[in-house]
C-alpha cells in the first residue's frame, strides 16, 4: 500500500501539576479504518502521553490516508471489520507514523504548557515471540 500523509485535527493537553515526572507512558487507538473515496482508505487514531505520575498529558485526534490495489484495500477493511487486525507490515508503519507526528508535534504542545518535552523513542518493530523450550 502507498501512504499518502497524516493529518492531526484535534489536541487536547493539560499540566495538572508542577511536580517532578518519573516517566511517560504512551498509547495509540486505532479508532476505525474506512474508505475514504475510490482508491484511499483512511484509519482514524489517537495517541495520549501521559506524564506519571499525574503531571501532565497530551492527546492528538488525527487520520492517515493510504491507498493499494482494490483487492488489497477490500481484504484489509475485511480484517479490520471481522477481528480489528492489521497486516505486521502495514501496523509497523502505520504506528511509526502517528507515533513520530504526534512526539514531534507534542514538543510545541508541551512547550506551551512550560514541561518537559515528551521523549521521541526509537522505531518500533513487532517480533515473533520464540516458542518456549520444553
Amino acid at each position: 500500500m502507498e501512504w499518502h500523509g497524516i493529518r492531526l485535527y484535534k489536541v487536547e493537553a493539560e499540566s495538572l501539576s508542577d511536580g517532578k515526572f518519573a516517566g511517560i507512558s504512551a498509547s495509540l487507538d486505532i479508532a476505525k479504518m474506512e474508505v475514504a473515496r475510490e482508491g484511499r482508505m483512511r484509519i482514524d487514531f489517537s495517541y495520549f502521553s501521559e506524564y506519571n505520575p499525574a503531571i501532565a498529558r497530551i492527546k492528538f485526534y488525527g487520520f492517515v490516508t493510504l491507498s493499494g490495489k482494490k483487492g488489497e484495500m477490500d481484504a484489509a477493511l475485511a480484517k479490520w471489520k471481522n477481528d480489528r487486525f492489521i497486516e505486521k507490515e502495514t501496523f509497523e508503519t502505520l504506528v511509526n507514523l502517528i507515533k513520530y507526528t504526534a512526539e514531534t508535534n507534542g514538543v510545541l504542545v508541551a512547550k506551551a504548557l512550560n514541561i518537559a518535552p515528551p521523549v521521541v523513542s526509537p522505531k518500533i518493530s513487532l517480533q515473533q515471540k520464540p516458542a518456549r523450550k520444553k
